[in-house]
C-alpha cells in the first residue's frame, strides 16, 4: 500500500478530514515567513486533536533548537522533516523519527540527502518533471533499496498516478495540488488524490 501524506495542514477541518481518510501523515509547517506556517495556537489546536492512527508530521527548516523544541510540546507530532542543510546529528537529537527532504537534485543536496541514513525517510521534493529527476529518483531507489523515498512536488490527482508509474516510490506527499487556495485544502481534492494513489497501488 502507498504511503500518503497530506502537507500544509492548518485548518481543523482539514486535519480531521485526511484522519477520516485515514492516509498515513499529516503535515504541519513550522517554517517562518512562509504562507502555511502555523502560529502557536493553531500547533496547541492541531496537536489536541484525534489523529487515530495518522501520523503528524512538524515539518521545519534550519530550526533554532529551543523553538523546535518548544513547537515540539505544543504539537506533539509524531515525526519531525526537515527541509534545509540540517545534519544527521541535530536531526537525530529530538528523540522523535524524521524524515529529510530536499527540493534540489544537485549532487551536494542528495550528497546531504544520503548522509541522513537514520532518517524515516527520504523526500525527493522537486516540480521539475524531466528525465534528469526521474532518472535521479530511480538511481535512490534502485541504490538504497534498505531506504524510504517519497516523492513529492507538484503533485495533483490528475498526475499522481503517471508520477508515481515513472518511479515506484515508497510514498507521496502533496499540499498546493489539493488546495483552493495556502492554509485552504480542497476537500474534493483531498479525496481524489486519496483516491488515485490508492486506485494506483491496487
Amino acid at each position: 500500500m502507498m504511503w500518503i501524506k497530506l502537507c500544509g495542514i492548518v485548518r481543523p477541518v482539514d486535519f480531521e478530514l485526511a484522519v477520516a481518510l485515514e492516509v498515513d501523515a499529516v503535515g504541519v509547517v513550522s517554517v517562518k515567513g512562509t504562507p502555511r506556517c502555523i502560529s502557536s495556537d493553531e500547533a496547541r489546536e492541531l496537536g489536541s486533536l484525534d489523529r487515530k492512527k495518522t501520523k503528524l508530521v512538524l515539518v521545519v527548516q534550519d530550526p533554532d533548537k529551543q523553538e523546535l523544541n518548544e513547537m515540539i510540546l505544543m504539537l506533539k507530532p509524531d515525526l519531525l522533516q526537515f527541509h534545509g542543510q540540517e545534519s544527521a546529528e541535530f536531526a537525530s537529537q529530538f528523540s522523535l523519527p524524521y524524515i529529510k527532504a530536499t527540493r534540489s537534485t544537485s549532487d551536494s543536496a542528495i550528497a546531504l540527502l544520503k548522509s541522513h541514513r537514520d532518517a524515516f525517510a527520504w523526500i525527493v521534493d522537486s516540480r521539475d518533471d524531466s528525465d534528469k529527476r526521474r532518472l535521479l529518483f530511480s538511481h535512490l531507489i534502485e541504490s538504497h533499496k534498505d531506504r524510504r523515498v517519497i516523492l513529492a512536488g507538484g503533485l495533483s490527482p490528475d498526475n499522481v498516478r503517471t508520477r508515481m508509474m515513472q518511479v515506484l516510490p515508497f510514498g507521496v506527499d502533496v499540499s498546493g495540488g489539493i488546495e483552493v487556495r495556502p492554509r485552504e485544502k480542497d476537500p474534493d481534492l483531498m479525496r481524489r488524490f486519496v483516491h488515485a494513489v490508492r486506485a494506483a497501488g491496487a
